[in-house]
């Protein structure tokens, strides 16, 4: 990519402050490979209590980043029985300031002094590709021979996307597509790289560690059981800082020889704190954070395989199990949509959420099953920090793949000679499916699906509003009947086309349920007077239901646009997020190569002034019901929030539409016309 990338972190807030520059320079001036002016044990000095090597693969958006842990790191307060040790690749395209000056080509390795002072030059490698599993290797083995211990932690830093995303998305410097390890190649390189610097044996690390979004999952955590002891990942986007490098680093040092146990619980503790006061709304809501012992996994596993047996072996099972996966929320991992996405949603969702309610199911082996994987994932996990939706709803922090049954076994509609989402689980998971038949066992409930749309009905009566405007009533009739939403869009009178505006309601739906819903003549806008433009607000991750109250958390909305700048040549899908009952939108997820970033509207003012958001609504051709996005006007991002308000629904003919989905995710539709006259 021949363009200055958005600086967008995985992490909020974004970065102020940097490396001093006169760091930055000494890092490329008179380094030689595998040289450095770092004093090193000789052979005859014991080892040190602990080595932790971090992997710092920042060559990327997230450089500036990795730049700020890089300085929380060197505010610990370090002993010489910890060694820090940093492999740090940044992308050489990006600047660093105003000046111009731009990061360093190459590897550049540092060990962190502590205490405020200046990392020690290691030396530099030429250019690598992070992602490549050879250079990991190389890494682990060169970190941990070079600085010998007597316990070892990995953290593993940059982007994470799961066992689908994987790890990694090294950019050659801004010249190349990232492409990223998956989790098998992962542990199979740690272990390699373990295993030259003479770790061997079982768990020869004390914990491994990804500092990214999305990697605490059953599916990646089973690949990296047998190299490290414990576990530590995000279940959901990281939208805060990530680990708290200098309170976490300073509590091992104080505390050489605590248990994995202490450290790990002390970590998630820090980190908790390092984002539950943020002020930032995804942060507080969302966040999820755990910490695993890997010695109590295969426990886990076995259960859990249990669970997979019985639901594949029971087919007449297949609606509870897709009942409890569909209300198994707020998922994992939200992007940045678009008009024309697939409303599906993610396939990451909660396992201890999915097995508390299987453990009501109606069938007492599968009760028993889900019982036992719940508590033996719960024994598993050392501590967790959660967003209160999370806490809410009694997620355990831990994800597990459960797709939408409706389209799992198909290939894209767009694609049709790709492998469906059920092929490219079982290719990426394969170790995890040997032991554990999950992929079956979603095969087999999606194969229970009959296919059908939902049965219920939608009626519409104006008679006795005084401006024709109507009542809408809706009747639910159909047992698996999951959630209901209802949107607008008005018929383009020179094109024939229907312009759609989103989301007017939504929520979930009972059989025999009735639901009447009133038009109040307004469409849902941004701006001001003569500057008010509809919008597309589309359904955000849907947030559950409280447990103990039987309530529905209030949904996340979004408002669809695009983010431009004069210092970008392409413009980014942009959405801003709007909780329902609010007015306003105080956080946006942009989304970047396929890597969303969560920010607050402040920061990302500060770090684009000129940003301007451009909502887009989109198109539907009445014959092929093809959708395609429509620009509004640009808006200049000039405070701190963009306040959703309303404005009267222009002169035309309106089509509401509802859509009913079952908890096999499929998709009934219906539609009413209502015409708005002049005054």
């Amino acid at each position: 990519m021949n363009r200055t990338d958005l600086t967008v972190s995985r992490r909020y807030p974004l970065l102020t402050a940097y490396l001093p520059l006169a760091a930055l320079a000494a890092m490329t001036a008179g380094c030689t490979i595998n040289e450095g002016g770092a004093p090193q044990r000789t052979l005859d000095e014991p080892p040190a209590t602990w080595t932790i090597f971090v992997y710092g693969h920042g060559d990327h958006s997230l450089s500036l980043s990795l730049v700020n842990d890089i300085q929380e790191m060197s505010g610990a307060d370090l002993t010489e029985d910890v060694h820090v040790v940093v492999a740090a690749d940044f992308n050489a395209s990006m600047a660093l300031d105003e000046s111009g000056q731009t990061f360093p080509e190459g590897t550049q390795w540092l060990r962190i002094a502590g205490n405020g002072a200046m990392e020690e030059d290691l030396g530099v490698d030429p250019e690598q590709n992070l992602d490549d599993p050879a250079v990991l290797a190389g890494a682990v083995q060169k970190a941990f021979e070079r600085y010998p211990a007597t316990r070892h932690g990995l953290i593993l830093w940059d982007h994470g996307g799961s066992w689908d995303g994987g790890f990694g998305g090294d950019t050659q410097n801004g010249t190349a597509e990232p492409k990223g390890m998956d989790p098998a190649s992962v542990a199979r390189a740690v272990r390699e790289g373990l295993e030259g610097a003479g770790l061997t044996g079982a768990r020869p690390l004390d914990f491994v560690s990804f500092d990214t979004c999305l990697m605490a999952s059953t599916e990646v955590a089973f690949e990296l059981r047998d190299v490290a002891q414990t576990y530590i990942a995000n279940a959901e986007l990281d939208y805060g800082d990530g680990w708290d490098y200098t309170e976490t680093l300073s509590y091992i040092a104080r505390h050489p020889d605590a248990s994995m146990t202490d450290i790990a619980v002390s970590e998630v503790a820090l980190w908790n704190k390092h984002h539950e006061n943020s002020g930032q709304l995804m942060d507080t809501l969302l966040r999820s954070h755990a910490a695993v012992d890997l010695t109590r996994y295969d426990a886990y596993v076995d259960a859990l395989k249990h669970v997979a047996t019985v639901l594949q072996e029971k087919p007449d099972l297949a609606s509870e199990a897709a009942r409890a996966s569909f209300f198994s929320l707020p998922s994992y991992g939200f992007s940045a949509p678009t008009p024309v996405d697939d409303p599906s949603g993610t396939f990451h969702r909660d396992g201890g959420q999915f097995f508390r309610a299987l453990e009501a199911s109606s069938d007492p082996t599968l009760a028993d099953a889900a019982k036992r994987a719940r508590q033996a994932l719960e024994d598993a996990i050392l501590d967790t920090s959660q967003g209160s939706l999370r806490t809410t709803t009694q997620e355990a922090g831990w994800q597990i793949t459960l797709p939408s049954f409706a389209t799992y076994l198909s290939p894209p509609a767009d694609s049709p000679a790709s492998p469906s989402l059920s092929d490219i689980y079982q290719e990426r998971t394969q170790r995890f499916q040997e032991a554990v038949p999950w992929g079956a066992m979603l095969d087999a409930v999606a194969v229970a699906n009959d296919g059908q749309a939902p049965s219920f009905s939608l009626t519409s009566d104006a008679t006795t509003d005084p401006k024709g405007l109507p009542t809408l009533q809706i009747k639910i009739t159909d047992p698996d009947a999951a959630s209901a939403l209802l949107f607008v869009a008005r018929q383009d009178e020179e094109t024939g086309a229907l312009i759609r505006y989103g989301a007017v309601a939504s929520g979930t739906v009972e059989n025999d349920g009735e639901y009447p819903f009133e038009w109040d003549g307004e469409l849902l806008a941004i701006g001001e007077g003569e500057n008010a433009q509809p919008v597309y607000v589309k359904k955000g991750p849907s947030l559950g239901v409280d447990p103990r109250t039987g309530e529905t958390a209030p949904d996340l909305f979004v408002i669809l646009g695009r983010l431009s700048a004069p210092e970008q040549e392409d413009a980014l899908p942009c959405a801003l997020l709007v909780e329902q009952g609010s007015e306003r939108a105080t956080m946006a997820v942009v989304e970047e190569a396929g890597n969303p970033a969560a920010l607050e509207i402040r920061a990302l003012r500060e770090l684009l002034p000129d940003a301007q958001f451009t909502p887009i609504l989109a198109s539907e051709d009445p014959a092929t019901g093809a959708l395609s996005p429509v620009s509004g006007k640009p808006m200049t991002l000039d405070d701190d929030f963009v306040t959703l308000g309303s404005m009267p629904a222009p002169v035309g003919t309106y089509q509401f539409r509802l859509e009913v989905r079952d908890v096999f995710d499929n998709v009934g539709s219906s539609k009413v016309e209502v015409t708005v006259a002049a005054p």
